[in-house]
Parts: C-alpha cells; structure tokens; sequence
C-alpha cells in the first residue's frame, strides 16, 4: 500500500473521534457498572489510543519531510498498538460485565502492543536522525558548489580585468 497522507490524516481522525466516543461511553455509561480500578484501566486504553491517533494524523503532515516508508512502518506500528494495548485494556477492563474469564490471556497482547508504540516512536527518532544528517550533508554539498561556482566567477573577472 502507498502512503497516503490523506487517508492517514483521515484515519487519524477516526480514531481521535473514536477515542472521544470511548471515553464519553466510560464516564457516563461504564462508570455505573465498572469497579474504579476497571474503569481506570479502561481509561488508560483510551489515553494512549488518543495519543497515537494524534501521533498518525501528524504522520500524514510529515510525508514531505521523512521518507514515506518509514512513516508506513511507524503507522503500522502504532495501528498494532492501538489494537492491541488499547484493545487488550478495553476488554480486561469489561471482563467482569460479561462474566467470562475464558479470554483473560488477552492480559498478554498489552505489552505487545506497548511494544509496538515504543517501536514506531524509534523508528521515528531513528529517521528523524538519519533524515537531519542527510540535510547537512546536502548543505554542506550545495555550499561547496556555491563555492566552486563563485572562485571561477572571481577567477574569470580576473581574467577580464
């Protein structure tokens, strides 16, 4: 799949408003049936699906500035971690409205998904890094040919003279 900032930026979106609808759904409806720690766990779900739905919606503002697979692998990632840590909590937190611990091996995706958040935010460092040392060397490139280009303008007014 290519990387397409608006259908990024409209992801982003979605899960931002997806983020506000969960939250809403916690304080008003949750917290009637839910023990605080349960509640609290939920809500950690939502913060940190909130913050990387933030983090894809500026990925799509910086397709310009990072090379566009990198940008692809860090939205993946941070899909992943949505899915699975916010997604893990969402159910560990529900568990006990619908009575069933058949599925408490979900406890086990959260670090993953933890896992994937920290791997897209290195790999966006990683390229940020990468990507700076890259422009200084087009500069300092771009400046030696300015350099080269002004000695022979001087050298031929010289000759001119």
């Amino acid at each position: 799949m290519k990387f397409n900032p608006t259908f990024i930026a409209k992801t982003g979106f979605l899960l931002c408003a997806l983020s506000v609808i969960l939250g809403a759904f916690a304080s008003h409806i949750l917290k009637k049936y839910l023990p605080a720690e349960d509640l609290r766990v939920f809500n950690t779900g939502v913060q940190y699906q909130f913050i990387h739905s933030m983090a894809i919606w500026v990925l799509a503002l910086l397709h310009k500035k990072f090379k566009g697979n990198k940008l692809q692998y860090a939205l993946y990632l941070f899909l992943t971690g949505i899915i699975l840590f916010s997604g893990s909590l969402y159910l560990l937190a529900t568990f006990s409205m619908w009575g069933d611990d058949r599925y408490s091996w979900i406890g086990v995706l959260t670090p993953l998904g933890g896992i994937s958040f920290i791997s897209g935010w290195c790999l966006l460092l990683l390229s940020s890094i990468k990507n700076k040392k890259k422009e200084a060397k087009k500069k300092r490139h771009a400046h030696k040919k300015l350099n080269k280009q002004k000695a022979s303008e001087d050298i031929g007014q010289i000759g001119v003279s």
